[in-house]
């Protein structure tokens, strides 16, 4: 579901994602657009969950409550650090995954062949059909590709093509993603709050 919303707010937001990593207890997002397009993203992003939420588990207004942070990247190295953090993240805890086999990330398809044929695509559903697995009447493009447990293929909404220029080649993203760079990242996360746009003020 949380995948599903992502590739919803993607359609109704002017934004590109280029990394992004779904865990038990937070998300990350890596994001490209002006600072009003990527609040209303994560804005989007918690009013669905959270409708999905109440739907599931009775719990109103759940979502709402959850606190957001927006952090303005400076330079296209910093940006390949945070996506290969971003990647990585799943590696610290104790999931026995390693980032390409995490299917609620989107490190999976990055430098892989994504010409992957998966069971279905939306044009195979009907409109109801489609109402029902994403619970919404957003009208999705009907060449996006639908695993058989109803999860919309991330290739279709993350910008892959766009983060492979950035990272050039395999050799030089694996490079990246063994940097330890978590230390730098959390240090920036706890000390540069005058960076950061808290939800509550945005």
């Amino acid at each position: 579901a949380g995948m599903n919303v992502i590739a919803l707010c993607f359609l109704k937001c002017d934004i590109g994602i280029l990394a992004f990593c779904l865990m038990d207890n937070h998300v990350h997002f890596l994001v490209f657009g002006t600072l009003p397009e990527c609040k209303d993203f994560i804005n989007k992003y918690k009013q669905l969950t959270g409708k999905w939420i109440k739907n599931k588990y009775n719990l109103e207004g759940y979502a709402n409550k959850l606190p957001a942070q927006i952090i303005r990247l400076k330079s296209e190295e910093y940006v390949l650090n945070v996506a290969a953090y971003i990647d990585r993240n799943i590696t610290r805890t104790s999931y026995p995954y390693l980032p390409s086999e995490y299917r609620w990330g989107s490190a999976p398809y990055l430098f892989r062949d994504r010409n992957i044929t998966v069971s279905s695509k939306l044009s195979d559903y009907s409109k109801r059909g489609q109402r029902l697995l994403l619970n919404s009447h957003v009208e999705l493009p009907p060449s996006w590709r639908v695993f058989p447990d109803g999860m919309l293929n991330p290739i279709d909404f993350v910008c892959y093509d766009k983060m492979e220029k950035l990272f050039k080649t395999p050799t030089r993203y694996n490079y990246f993603l063994a940097k330890k760079v978590e230390g730098d990242i959390d240090q920036e996360l706890q000390n540069g709050r005058q960076t950061y746009i808290i939800d509550k003020d945005l």
